[in-house]
């Protein structure tokens, strides 16, 4: 073969994409549409990072047993960043086939932290596909983790304008922990 000849090269083919103006906006569309379907059947496994349904943060106790039901007060106050609450047990919430106890936690009168604690220790795998399906829904809805590990277990940490998530598997006693908090805004004067 001499240099220059492209006999044995096989010919590039031109994309459709690119072979007629007139189709790229149908391709364009198409693509869109795509796109969007996945989404919308996303929202099942997207739901397993969000708050509950008809749940806030800055809510009042009333109006969360409103949203929720009846909450059963758990005794103690907790003292947050954001100051001392109290804290409410609500309904199980299911999660990653994981039956999660809730707890509510309020400061200065309002709903300022939400966890979740799931036992994993009859799991065969102590909970490890589950933190990972969890992890995955919350890299859907919230975007890339910070993944952490260590002896005690893994964490997956998301840092959003309002709200901080992270979910937690501990391995002794078998657990997955999702804890989602408000932020809390301050300015240079609280420094």
């Amino acid at each position: 073969m001499a240099l220059g000849d492209n006999s044995a090269v096989p010919a590039r083919t031109v994309s459709p994409m690119f072979s007629s103006p007139a189709s790229r906006p149908r391709r364009l569309l198409r693509a869109c549409l795509a796109s969007l379907s996945l989404l919308l059947l996303a929202p099942l496994h997207l739901h397993a990072q969000a708050l509950p349904d008809s749940v806030h943060f800055g809510m009042t106790l009333e109006e969360l047993q409103q949203a929720t039901g009846p909450l059963e007060r758990l005794p103690g106050a907790r003292r947050s960043a954001a100051g001392a609450g109290g804290s409410w047990r609500g309904p199980d919430a299911r999660l990653a086939g994981l039956a999660f106890e809730q707890t509510f936690v309020f400061a200065r009168g309002r709903l300022s932290r939400i966890e979740r604690v799931a036992s994993t220790q009859a799991l065969p795998d102590g909970g490890a596909a589950a933190f990972e399906q969890l992890v995955a829904a919350g890299r859907q809805a919230y975007g890339a983790e910070t993944r952490t590990r260590d002896p005690a277990g893994d964490y997956a940490i998301w840092s959003l304008p309002g709200q901080d998530v992270y979910v937690q598997r501990t391995v002794g006693p078998a657990s997955i922990r999702m804890v989602l908090t408000a932020r809390q805004q301050r300015d240079d004067s609280a420094l």
